[in-house]
């Protein structure tokens, strides 16, 4: 699932690129989920709240707080989604530039041209999926992978720890280690019970692995050979 935010205070241009991404989504065979935004500060108040885009689509200017002063506030956040202004000014493209967009449309806008931006940027986004997603109580879940230290399987329920917290999912680690192989996350298998995120680990003791805020996690022999490997591909990424 790709989801996409676009921020625009005149409503008609609105609607109308949310029926664009959701006809480029199903004739892309993905599911999109697009979120409307009349206001900078609506949307930065959204990532604010924990929301997380892959694709931003943000006007310049706006009647309480614009495109530039939105996008400085949620570049603090969260620095990985992909930013396209949607604008009839262009001569603010040397501003925008310093929040790094993926893309710059002016008005009016021009259907063949948003949909090479389009599936440009859903091109980046499918071979660097920054994010780890599931589902858990009927509830879809998008968390960053660099903010994942670990995951513990704990019977049927793998916990995810982060952080500032943890949350849970009903999956098998090892259906979990699968999935993040195909990711740019670096992840080790270190224990029938731990699945550690290599960029969080502090020490690689013998027998044990040192996390952040002191977490001491055991390390298995039975794995030790398949992580010294895994550490020997990191290497060459």
């Amino acid at each position: 699932m790709i989801e996409i935010a676009v921020c625009d205070d005149e409503l008609y241009l609105l609607r109308r690129l949310e029926k664009y991404l959701l006809e480029l989504g199903k004739d892309a065979g993905i599911q999109v989920e697009v979120e409307c935004y009349e206001d900078g500060s609506d949307l930065v108040k959204a990532v604010t709240d924990g929301k997380r885009f892959d694709i931003i689509y943000l006007d310049v200017r706006m009647k309480y707080m614009n495109g530039l002063e939105a996008a400085y506030k949620i570049r603090e956040i969260d620095r990985m989604v992909q930013m396209v202004y949607v604008t009839s000014h262009d001569g603010y493209m040397k501003e925008t530039f310093r929040v790094a967009p993926i893309g710059f449309l002016t008005k009016p806008i021009k259907k063949n041209e948003f949909e090479e931006t389009f599936y440009y940027i859903l091109g980046i986004v499918e071979a660097q999926d920054s994010y780890y997603r599931f589902r858990y109580m009927k509830s879809d879940y998008k968390v960053a992978i660099r903010d994942i230290l670990y995951f513990e399987s704990k019977l049927r329920v793998a916990e995810i720890a982060l952080h500032d917290g943890f949350l849970k999912e009903y999956r098998a680690l090892n259906e979990i280690e699968k999935s993040l192989d195909q990711s740019k996350g670096k992840f080790l298998r270190i224990h029938k019970s731990y699945l550690v995120n290599y960029q969080h680990v502090i020490r690689m003791g013998y027998e044990e692995v040192e996390m952040p805020k002191g977490i001491i996690l055991p390390l298995s022999r039975a794995y030790k050979k398949a992580v010294d490997e895994k550490l020997r591909q990191f290497k060459k990424r």
